[in-house]
């Protein structure tokens, strides 16, 4: 049966759409203005994009390169600012914690970050790996005071389908986007603390961002969500 839509039909659908979309902005601006941030003049973000494409990123080949282009844009603000704590932010799976791990690159990681005036910290997206007779892969954010020690670490709980890992994969041999067996998912939502800093992070990786209560249930000051 061949419908078509008469100028009233339009104009109703059309209200309709505009109606929705007006009361989906009216009830956020309220929740919003009920829930201000509270700011934190006492903390600095340094947030660093590198910009690596994603194909570079999984060649081992051009880790070095992508570590370089990370720490020449991981710099203190050229101003003279007052001394405060300093979190440095790098992207999903920035590095992996193997190559952290060696202690030329731990020295000039350490380096860098020692640059910056006050305390530092950096929250890094890592590939992390559990060894064993058939290794874990894990998409982490990993919070690091200014010697590179680990402070806290966030394994991704929402893996993308495909992506990350394959459903059903012992039904379905094939391989994921990463180029290896796959992730393993993490436990869930936590919050990362800096007592030092008296900072609590809510890390997110990727699209995470998207479920609400893996946000917004942890008393958090800021909530980090680093993606490629």
């Amino acid at each position: 049966i061949a419908w078509s839509a008469t100028p009233r039909h339009k104009t109703a659908i059309g209200t309709a759409v505009f109606l929705s979309f007006l009361v989906c902005f009216l009830a956020g601006s309220a929740r919003l203005s009920a829930n201000p941030p509270a700011l934190r003049p006492d903390v600095a973000l340094n947030i660093v994009q590198p910009n690596i494409p994603q194909a570079d990123k999984w060649n081992p080949e051009k880790q070095i390169d992508n570590l370089k282009k990370l720490l020449a844009l991981t710099k203190p603000p050229a101003s003279d600012e007052p001394a405060r704590a300093t979190l440095v932010i790098w992207p999903e799976t920035a590095v992996t914690a193997r190559l952290l791990q060696h202690e030329q690159v731990k020295g000039r990681v350490a380096e860098q970050l020692a640059s910056f005036s006050g305390a530092v910290y950096l929250a890094s997206g890592v590939l992390r790996i559990e060894a064993g007779e058939k290794p874990r892969y894990y998409n982490s954010l990993v919070t690091y005071d200014e010697a590179l020690h680990e402070i806290a670490a966030y394994d991704k709980a929402h893996l993308v389908p495909f992506g990350e890992y394959i459903p059903f994969q012992h039904w379905i041999p094939l391989a994921p986007v990463a180029h290896f067996s796959g992730f393993e998912a993490g436990v869930g939502p936590q919050t990362q603390e800096i007592p030092a800093a008296g900072l609590r992070l809510a890390p997110l990786i990727c699209y995470e961002i998207i479920f609400p209560r893996s946000a917004r249930h942890q008393a958090a000051d800021l909530i980090v969500n680093v993606t490629n």
